[in-house]
């Protein structure tokens, strides 16, 4: 292992080094009548450009601006920016 690389706490594990370009996730929290629960998954991208369904990641620039793609819709998100989707049903 390289100085610049150490291994992540979580599960599924994977390594932080030079190629890593973006970790990226979702959590969706259920609530209800007989308790609460979660769900979360997490994503790990080395090699540009990188396509999972409708969603594509094109560019990280140094900067952090990623520039990527929703069901063929550009998107740039400044470093720092975030994006995210929230729904509530009862």
């Amino acid at each position: 292992m390289t100085p610049t690389a150490r291994n992540c706490n979580i599960s599924p594990r994977f390594e932080i080094n030079d190629t890593l370009k973006i970790v990226y996730g979702s959590l969706a929290i259920y609530t209800g009548s007989s308790g609460a629960s979660y769900a979360a998954s997490l994503s790990v991208v080395y090699e540009l450009p990188y396509e999972n369904g409708g969603f594509k990641m094109v560019e990280i620039e140094p900067d952090g601006t990623a520039h990527l793609e929703y069901n063929k819709v550009p998107i740039i998100l400044k470093s720092g920016e975030k994006m995210g989707k929230c729904r509530i049903k009862n």
